[in-house]
């Protein structure tokens, strides 16, 4: 069984989210204006990984990111901004910044189980090796941190970062914010704005372990559900989850139809 980040915690909000989402699988149909920030953000990452790769970044963006029309925040003038800024800002708290590898697909094995994950950055600093990651974001604040402390996601970095390079010094969350402001606010102008901040975060080998051992228990709990067909609700998760009107329908076909659509194993 192939385990990540994405499916245990998944699995862990709602069984029944877990049964549509990977073993189906469907999702939810979703028009351009709502994958506008996913769309976004995926076009950032890419151009910041082509930057550490000595490539033209900004023309990428440029070239690949479609805005559209009337939004204001989501723009391709914007993206060009943020990015320039993110550069200037890397560079004077990250003077001695040396990156190792970029968009590594790794795994390993924890027991039966194959944990698989996906890294923005392997970077060195003063002879220390850390994981880094970019989060593009709406909110600001410390508390956007607070999310990975404890977290599978977390654990799973550094695990892996120790098993490659013999140490891990911690996990970067690199928080790029954005947003748009209509009117100036506490003196700050109007238009766009974007800020970044940063947290280290680690790992010692007491939560390494607690990790394998919660790895391992999804998996168990996951293996018998896939043998009995039987995916318990959790409606804790109800007020967020995408899957919440067919849960509500009792799985009605017609609403089923409507409002979802079919995605390969290979995508879900």
């Amino acid at each position: 069984m192939i385990l990540d980040y994405s499916r245990i915690t998944c699995y862990q909000s709602c069984p029944r989210r877990y049964f549509y989402k990977y073993v189906e699988p469907i999702r939810k149909i979703k028009y351009e204006e709502q994958d506008l920030p996913k769309e976004f953000g995926s076009a950032i990452h890419k151009a910041l990984e082509l930057r550490d790769n000595k490539q033209n970044y900004l023309n990428y963006f440029e070239v690949n990111f479609k805005e559209l029309p009337g939004n204001k925040l989501y723009t391709v003038s914007n993206g060009l901004q943020l990015l320039n800024e993110y550069i200037k800002w890397e560079s004077l708290n990250f003077p001695e910044l040396k990156v190792l590898a970029t968009e590594i697909e790794g795994s390993f094995k924890i027991g039966d189980y194959e944990y698989k994950l996906r890294i923005d950055r392997i970077v060195e600093l003063n002879s220390n090796i850390y994981v880094w990651d970019y989060k593009t974001t709406t909110k600001k604040g410390y508390l956007f941190f607070n999310k990975f402390d404890p977290s599978t996601q977390v654990s799973g970095y550094c695990k892996w970062c120790v098993d490659q390079y013999g140490q891990c010094s911690g996990f970067i969350p690199i928080q790029i914010s954005l947003g748009y402001r209509e009117k100036k606010y506490k003196g700050e102008p109007a238009g766009f704005h974007c800020d970044f901040a940063y947290e280290i975060i680690n790992r010692n080998k007491e939560q390494i372990e607690d990790f394998e051992k919660n790895v391992k228990q999804v998996g168990w709990k996951l293996g018998a559900d896939y043998k009995t067909g039987y995916w318990t609700k959790s409606e804790d998760s109800c007020g967020w989850c995408e899957y919440r009107d067919l849960c509500r329908s009792l799985e009605d076909e017609g609403v089923k139809d409507n409002l979802y659509e079919e995605v390969g194993h290979e995508n879900s």
